[in-house]
C-alpha cells in the first residue's frame, strides 16, 4: 500500500512512523526540507517540499507520489489562539485556506492516484485545528 502523507510533524509524523512500521510505502510532504528530510530518510520514504498555501507547489508534490495512491492524509493545521475580538479578517483567511482549501487542493490533486488504486477502498483522512 502506498500512502502520501502531508505534514509531518505531530500526528502526521507519527502516522507516517505507524504505516512505515506495517510496511506501508510512503510519500511525505511538508514545508521545512530539514525535517520531511529527516524523516523519510528514517523511514525509507519518498519526499517532497511544499507548503499548503502554495497551491501549484503543493499539485507538484502529491504528483511526485506516483500515478497510483492508496491513500492520502492530511495533517497540517494551523488556528490563531486570538480572541473574537482581535481576530482579523486576514487571521480567519489565513486558517481557512490552511485547513480547508489546503485539504480540498490536497485531495484534488491526489484524485487520479487514488482513482488509480487497486486496493478495495483508497482514502482521504483528514486531520485539522
Amino acid at each position: 500500500m502506498k500512502y502520501i502523507i502531508i505534514g509531518t510533524s505531530g500526528i502526521g509524523g507519527a502516522l507516517a512512523r505507524q504505516l512505515s512500521a506495517s510496511g506501508a510505502e510512503l510519500h511525505l510532504i511538508g514545508r521545512n526540507s530539514e525535517k520531511v528530510g529527516a524523516l523519510a530518510a528514517e523511514l525509507s520514504a519518498t519526499h517532497a517540499i511544499a507548503d499548503a498555501m502554495d497551491a501549484a507547489a503543493l499539485e507538484q508534490a502529491v504528483q511526485a507520489a506516483g500515478p497510483t495512491v492508496d491513500g492520502l492524509a492530511y495533517c497540517v493545521g494551523s488556528i490563531n489562539l486570538k480572541p473574537a475580538h482581535r481576530t482579523t479578517d486576514a487571521d480567519a483567511m489565513r486558517d481557512f485556506e490552511v485547513n480547508a482549501l489546503g485539504a480540498l487542493r490536497a485531495a484534488r490533486a491526489a484524485l487520479p492516484a487514488l482513482k488509480a488504486s487497486t486496493a478495495a477502498s483508497a482514502s482521504i483522512v483528514l486531520f485539522s485545528t
